[in-house]
This record gives C-alpha cells, structure tokens and sequence, in this order.
C-alpha cells in the first residue's frame, strides 16, 4: 500500500519503540517522515534508515515544540499527519504520595506536549484544507492502576482534548483520533520485565491474547487513522490492548 504518497508526517517520540514503528510503516507507504525525538541520535538513526529528517525536541517546551513544526514546513512544505506519540510514565506512587513536581512532569509530556504539537500544526493543516492527528494515550486512561494516577490522569486528558479537537476542526477538514495501547514490547517494557521477577507473566495474563503487544502491530493503527482509509473517523478512541480492556482476566472460574 502507498496510502501516504505525496504527504508528510510528523512523529514524536519517533527514535523508539511503537514511534520508530511508525515512522517505518509511514515511510514504507510513501509518507516523508520528521522523525522527532528528545534523543537526537536515535532520531538519526530512524531517520537515516527510513530516508526522512530527523530534529531533535523536548516536545512539552513551546518554543521547541513550534520549530519542530516549522521545520517540517520548510523542509517539505506541508504537514498532513501529526502523531503525537512521546510518552512519559512520570513518578510511581500513590495519590497522596504524588509530589506536585512528579505530577507536573507527567501532565508536561503526556498532556501538555500533544496539546503544543496540534496547536502548532493546525493553522499548517487548515490552510491545506486537510490533515490527520493521531494520539496516543493508554489504557491507563480507561481503567485504574494503583501507582499510575499522575500518568493516566494526563492520559485521560488526551481523551477529551483528542475529542475537542474532533468537534471543533472536524468541518474543515481535520480528523483527529486516538490511541489507547494495552503492554507492549517497548522498550521501557522490555526494562521493567527485566528488573521485577514474574511480571511479564502477570501483564501477558492481563489481556485474552496471553501476549505482549509488538510496536508494529500499534503503528498499523496509527497508520490506518492516519490514513483516508479512515476518512469518515473522527474523535474515535482506539483501543489496541489484545483484548485486555474487553474482558476481566482474573480468572475466577479458572482458566488458563
């Protein structure tokens, strides 16, 4: 498929995991791919590999956060695909035992960053007539987790803001959807199984697929939203968890 020919896509966090996986789906569909990421070698990387340009963005500082969208402009004078996939767990802990520094930081880049980006990126994309915002929340946003108030508040954020970008852009052109991924092999994932004993086991048990999600099985999502494939979806919460938020998988009747 080539779905993307002749267009240009931004992508944040796009130096690993399921935003390296979709600048690569992008790029291999004909997107010209900006590959942003707060660590500018991995972006490089990416960006070397897939043939796209690289710049480098600590996405929750405005000034930072214009000039990424400024320099996909000029380098490719268009932008149709925003993807704002840079995420930060922030702080673990309990709500009382949540500092106010911990709780701004994970509002910053979960919440506040994809609110710069698309405030950026509609007056490009509006005076295109045309273009798509992915998002990418969690399923954190949808049900509680002990020790994730911070991150899945600001996740919950990126719900209705995703939302009120749908409602008030839609007629003119502009779709904007998101993402909620269940555990997948990122990785951040990849570190936390290795240094607690036993938990890949539990979060493969959490969802009906008994596995941990791949980054490209997320980017396919985010490709179809992106895409005129999706042309009639807008405001749309996606939710790609294997199943995870769909069912309860304690297993009080047994079970495997």
């Amino acid at each position: 498929m080539r779905r993307f020919e002749g267009r240009v896509a931004l992508v944040t966090g796009g130096g690993s995991g399921i935003g390296e996986a979709t600048c690569r789906r992008l790029a291999a569909e004909g997107a010209k791919v900006v590959v942003v990421d707060i660590d500018e070698a991995s972006a490089q990387r990416v960006a070397g590999e897939i043939g796209g340009t690289a710049f480098r963005a600590d996405v929750a500082n405005p000034v930072q956060s214009e000039a990424m969208i400024e320099h996909a402009v000029e380098t490719y004078g268009r932008l149709d695909v925003l993807d704002n996939n840079a995420t930060g767990g922030g702080t673990i802990g309990r709500i009382a035992d949540i500092d106010l520094e911990a709780w701004n930081r994970a509002l910053a880049v979960n919440l506040t960053a994809p609110f710069l980006a698309i405030k950026f990126a509609l007056p490009v994309m509006l005076g295109q007539g045309k273009g798509a915002i992915v998002n990418i929340a969690s399923n954190a946003a949808l049900q509680a987790e002990e020790g994730l108030g911070a991150y899945a508040s600001a996740k919950a954020g990126l719900l209705a803001l995703t939302r009120n970008v749908a409602a008030e852009y839609g007629r003119r052109g502009i779709r904007c959807n998101v993402v909620s991924p269940g555990a997948v092999e990122t990785p951040p994932t990849k570190a936390f199984v290795a240094a607690v004993d036993g938990i890949r086991a539990k979060m493969e048990r959490a969802n009906t697929l008994r596995r941990l999600g791949q980054p490209d099985e997320l980017a396919a999502a985010v490709a179809f939203l992106a895409s005129d494939d999706a042309s009639f979806v807008n405001g749309a919460l996606y939710v790609v968890d294997g199943g995870a938020h769909a069912a309860n998988q304690v297993g009080l009747i047994g079970g495997e």
